[in-house]
């Protein structure tokens, strides 16, 4: 079976910047935007016959990040965009954190 792997921030949408300047990703789903470019793309890949998957670090989850804006994130990906798996880590020290193998 053929898969494609994909950050999200940054590729699916674009990064959010703050008033201190630093960009990151959205902290609500009204914050979350996806790129005009990519429905069709994934859209294409799925005609294509890929598995498509979502991994993301989410360093700021359960800090600006609430858990219920993530899972609505994760969910619109999920229904509109036909992912067929999301994997994120918040923990920086973790082997699941990108890029590490655990990912």
């Amino acid at each position: 079976m053929k898969a494609i792997f994909l950050d999200r921030d940054g590729v699916i949408n674009p990064l959010i910047e703050r008033e201190d300047g630093r960009l990151t990703s959205p902290y609500t789903f009204s914050e979350f935007k996806v790129y005009s470019e990519v429905k069709p793309a994934l859209m294409r890949f799925k005609f294509m016959g890929y598995l498509l998957f979502v991994v993301t670090n989410q360093p700021h989850l359960y800090k600006e990040l609430d858990i219920k804006e993530l899972k609505e994130i994760n969910y619109t990906l999920y229904k509109e965009y036909k992912i067929d798996a999301i994997r994120y880590s918040y923990d920086k020290t973790s082997d699941t954190y990108k890029p590490n193998n655990g990912m």
